[in-house]
């Protein structure tokens, strides 16, 4: 979705880039004047931008192989 509000560049950088820029440019006349959220098929907002779609991703730490498995509940 495309973001509702302008932010400066460098969100979505890495090292110290990504972490000086990325913020937004003007508050939304709602948020300013005390007002819900308009809904525009997005559920939260925020200030800043520390991450777009094109971010490098970050690594996870886990050590693989991961396993995924199911649980099934059984009632007493």
């Amino acid at each position: 979705m495309p973001d509702p509000d302008k932010f400066s560049p460098g969100g979505g950088s890495s090292g110290r880039e990504g972490l000086i820029g990325g913020y937004i440019e003007q508050l939304p006349d709602w948020y300013k004047n005390g007002q819900p959220k308009p809904v525009d098929g997005r559920i939260a907002f925020t200030t800043w931008k520390h991450y777009t779609k094109n971010s490098p991703l970050l690594e996870s730490g886990l050590m693989g192989p991961v396993r995924l498995i199911q649980a099934v509940m059984k009632e007493l």
